[in-house]
């Protein structure tokens, strides 16, 4: 069952709300978690900072850290 566009919006407004109620450090650690609330179905919460840096992913934590090219439009 994959997760729905409405569960995926949910999620990521709870990711918010936790790095706002809990800041960066306490909420990356929760969003890095693939045990955690934030890896449902056949989908995932990561985060990134605007720089461009990964810095939690639950199914890959190797990328923490990790610098990537970000489009502008």
């Amino acid at each position: 069952e994959g997760a729905t566009k409405e569960e995926v919006i949910a999620q990521c407004e709870a990711a918010a709300n936790l790095i706002q109620e809990k800041g960066v450090e306490v909420a990356s650690q929760t969003i890095g978690d693939k045990e955690g609330p934030f890896v449902w179905k056949d989908t995932y919460v990561f985060l990134m900072d605007l720089d461009g840096k990964m810095i939690a992913h639950p199914i890959k934590p190797e990328l923490t850290g990790e610098e990537y090219a970000l489009v502008e439009s």
